[in-house]
């Protein structure tokens, strides 16, 4: 009996603890932990209108999950043989709040979709234009007076009254202005546009010296085209899609043959000329598309120096053990599409 009211005597301690650990949970970190994410098809995702041929195969984009540190998620990215931890600041890089990040990486998914048009229809020889729209903030320099007005994300369309519409339009609209002066800087910020009183800063790097805002910046891109082509993508940021987004574009309008029956997962930016660019994250996404069972994973070849995405991927493969994928390293759109057009069509089985 004594023992049991003791155990009752000390019930706010147990109480106590268990808050304690439940709080801890709440703890932010200064870290993501990142693990391997999904495969996915990409003919629910991509609709080309009026192409209604079977699809031959599957072409899947891959995907990393990300999540906010706590504690606990960092220890598991300790102790799961497929995590990593990443620093905050490693991952925001030159961005100052994760709320501006999320905003680029919408700006980079969209973008991505517009390349993945305009590579697309190129290599189809199907008519398509490029306008523009104002270019966008991606990050700032140190000590620019501007980003205590400006944010990254923010979308610049006029600079004293002038539309903005490229990076070289920018550049015009600031010649004969001196550091310290300001000017009337018009964005569009989500929903909403405002004009700004910026002021200027001297610039001097392998340029020369000139007058600036002090922030890096790239062009809004919009294709102009016949074709009705549309996304469901909005759940996903970056721009990591884009190559197999293009990808799926080609086969509707090859009639789903494309994949040549395969399971074709891969990964990679496309700009809009076709070139396929280095992504983040491919040793994760060779694990999940290895177990979505896969049997080809299209990636972007090492072509610079700094390159990594190739020899990142092999180093991946080669820890995955037994696995029937195969790599298909590639530089270009059109190099992608020769490529598995070449592949021995499937068996009706799937195998090779």
């Amino acid at each position: 009996m004594k023992r049991r009211k003791s155990f009752l005597q000390r019930w706010p301690l147990w109480l106590l603890l268990l808050l304690i650990l439940a709080s801890v949970n709440f703890v932010s970190l200064p870290y993501y932990v990142e693990i391997p994410g999904s495969t996915e098809p990409l003919d629910e995702r991509v609709i080309v209108q009026g192409k209604t041929g079977r699809d031959q195969g599957e072409l899947m984009f891959t995907t990393v999950f990300s999540l906010s540190a706590s504690p606990y998620t960092w220890l598991y990215g300790k102790l799961a043989p497929h995590a990593k931890i990443v620093p905050k600041q490693t991952r925001l890089g030159r961005v100052r709040s994760p709320e501006s990040y999320q905003r680029l990486l919408e700006w980079m998914r969209d973008d991505s979709e517009a390349s993945a048009m305009i590579a697309a229809l190129r290599v189809l020889n199907k008519p398509v234009q490029l306008n523009y729209e104002g270019v966008i903030i991606q990050y700032f320099l140190e000590n620019a007076p501007s980003a205590k007005l400006l944010y990254e994300g923010d979308i610049v369309t006029a600079v004293e009254g002038s539309p903005v519409k490229t990076t070289d339009d920018l550049k015009t609209v600031l010649a004969g202005k001196k550091p310290g002066d300001k000017a009337a800087v018009t964005v569009k910020r989500g929903s909403r546009t405002e004009t700004l009183q910026v002021p200027l800063m001297e610039l001097d790097d392998a340029a020369g010296k000139r007058t600036g805002f002090g922030f890096g910046y790239s062009t809004v891109q919009v294709p102009i085209h016949q074709e009705d082509i549309r996304f469901d993508l909005n759940d996903i940021g970056g721009p990591s899609a884009g190559f197999m987004i293009a990808l799926e574009i080609v086969s509707q309008y090859e009639g789903g043959t494309l994949p040549r029956g395969y399971k074709v997962a891969g990964t990679g930016t496309v700009d809009a000329d076709g070139t396929i660019g280095q992504i983040g994250g491919i040793d994760h996404k060779i694990i999940t598309a290895a177990k979505s069972g896969a049997d080809y994973f299209i990636l972007p070849r090492n072509v610079n120096p700094t390159d990594r995405n190739e020899t990142d991927a092999r180093a991946a493969y080669e820890k995955l053990g037994k696995t029937k994928m195969q790599l298909l390293p590639v530089s270009t759109l059109a190099e992608a599409v020769e490529t598995l057009k070449k592949l021995p069509a499937a068996s009706p089985t799937g195998s090779r």
